[in-house]
């Protein structure tokens, strides 16, 4: 095992930070996740994750169950782990919103804002996800949890999962199983998802979402593009579950399944 890195960490009676820049981990024989992350109702958790490279993992690489936390991972490499790469859950904790009034000499309007402060937020940026296994759902990505999820300029190559999400799920509770027809699971806040590119991505022959299952209320997949994923799967490539959607400039080259090859929008 070969470990370099820079730690920074402090903490404070309101936020808890780790810094992670440059770390390099190569080959870890433990079953548990490296980094496993909680933090205690009323506190919030910062975590950065940067220009690092973690390979040959039995578990999860980091593991969550916070509450409230940002976190934002750049730059950085995951390859070969028996388990999602990543893990969020919290399936308690809901965003809160509140209501705004703005009166005008002609009107007066009122309308939902969100709380920036009271809901977790998690950017995965420039980053790779390669030969990331799961023997639930997400394989390169779990999240199951209330949170604002961006995903931008990532790969995702070789990623499997024995249920849904192939590369990656995200939803805030999964209800569906893959027996199932019709699916309900619970939205979570907000998923942006811009210049990704999936390449041989793979679930089980029962399964659905074989790049990304996804239940989000708010739901961004522009410049996306995949590479001989879904060999032979019962649902899309692209499986979505949302209340809104924009959905442009996606290619889907290659792949095979029951009911749908591509993208399915569910609403």
């Amino acid at each position: 095992m070969q470990m370099t890195c820079f730690v920074i960490s402090f903490l404070s009676e309101e936020m808890f930070n780790i810094s992670l820049v440059s770390l390099s981990l190569l080959s870890i024989a433990s079953t548990s996740p490296l980094l496993t992350l909680n933090t205690y109702y009323g506190s919030s958790l910062s975590t950065n994750i940067v220009k690092s490279h973690f390979s040959a993992t039995f578990s999860n690489i980091l593991y969550s169950s916070s509450l409230m936390h940002k976190t934002h991972i750049l730059y950085s490499e995951f390859t070969h782990t028996l388990e999602s790469a990543l893990a969020f859950t919290n399936a308690q904790f809901t965003c809160q919103t509140s209501e705004e009034t703005r009166e005008t000499q002609d009107y007066t309007e009122t309308q939902a804002v969100d709380q920036e402060s009271q809901c977790s937020e998690l950017s995965i940026v420039n980053c790779k996800f390669i030969k990331c296994e799961s023997t639930g759902s997400g394989g390169g990505l779990s999240v199951t949890a209330d949170v604002k999820i961006v995903i931008h300029n990532t790969i995702f190559g070789n990623c499997t999962a024995k249920h849904f999400g192939g590369a990656a799920l995200v939803c805030k509770s999964l209800n569906s199983t893959t027996d199932k027809k019709t699916f309900n699971d619970t939205r979570t806040n907000a998923l942006d998802v811009q210049y990704c590119c999936f390449q041989f991505c793979d679930a089980s022959q029962n399964s659905y979402g074989t790049c990304l299952f996804s239940a989000s209320t708010n739901t961004t997949l522009l410049y996306a593009s995949t590479v001989g994923c879904s060999t032979n799967s019962k649902g899309a490539q692209f499986d979505l579950q949302m209340d809104s959607v924009h959905s442009q400039y996606v290619n889907i080259t290659g792949g095979k399944s029951f009911y749908c090859g591509a993208i399915e929008y569910r609403y």
